[in-house]
């Protein structure tokens, strides 16, 4: 496969050319292999604030996990 025809793949796999270039020959490969898509993922501290059955503000603490792409978007916990 030619160097244009892995960019163009990649391309279409959201990797900018800053990011190909940063990629070894054998990551290309496996990536245009395994197909796939980039995707950004944002994790962040989260606060779950609510009150209790007597009234009482609780608090619960957890990281939560956002995957973004041109075509999803996804939430975890």
């Amino acid at each position: 496969m030619t160097e244009k025809q892995q960019y163009e793949i990649l391309s279409e796999m959201d990797y900018t050319g800053k990011d190909i270039k940063k990629l070894s020959e054998t990551e290309k490969v496996f990536l245009i292999t395994e197909g796939g898509a980039k995707v950004n993922l944002n994790q962040s501290e989260m606060v779950h604030k609510y009150f209790d059955l007597s009234g009482k503000e609780q608090h619960h603490s957890f990281r939560a996990s956002v995957i973004r792409s041109a075509n999803v978007l996804a939430f975890f916990i």
